[in-house]
């Protein structure tokens, strides 16, 4: 598998998967609608716990962690990962040799091999580009 990390500049993320040999090029960065998309198949098994609220002033609701106001069911599908992974594939993928439509397809219809190393590529340059010049020294 060859690829170039440009994940820090503007220029795409080239990567040639393992098995199929195919060019993809993936944004340097993750999108806010990616990241979006993302909370949102979390949100979709939380609720709002509203009794969290129960006696606090308006100011002191605005200082709360979001994570305290949020319950999760008991159980969440582990099929959000695929949800997950076909967000990542729309908002990250550009092309895969050359082609620019209709990429979650194009992806789901390669070997599961090189289906995973463009997640795992996508998941690498996400990462980097979420963290902040502190938390990539340390």
């Amino acid at each position: 598998m060859s690829e170039t990390n440009t994940a820090t500049g503007d220029k795409p993320v080239e990567l040639t998967t393992p098995k199929g040999g195919a060019k993809v090029q993936i944004r340097p960065y993750a999108t806010a609608r990616l990241r979006k998309a993302t909370r949102g198949v979390f949100l979709k098994y939380a609720s709002l716990d509203t009794a969290a609220f129960k006696g606090k002033s308006e100011k002191e609701i605005k200082e709360m962690n979001t994570g305290d106001l949020t319950k999760f069911q008991d159980e969440i599908p582990a099929e959000i990962v695929n949800e997950i992974n076909e967000a990542t594939i729309k908002y990250m993928v550009i092309s895969v040799d050359g082609k620019t439509e209709d990429l979650v397809d194009v992806c789901l219809d390669m070997r599961d091999e090189d289906y995973n190393a463009i997640i795992e590529k996508c998941n690498e340059v996400a990462g980097e580009t979420d963290l902040s010049e502190e938390k990539k020294t340390t």
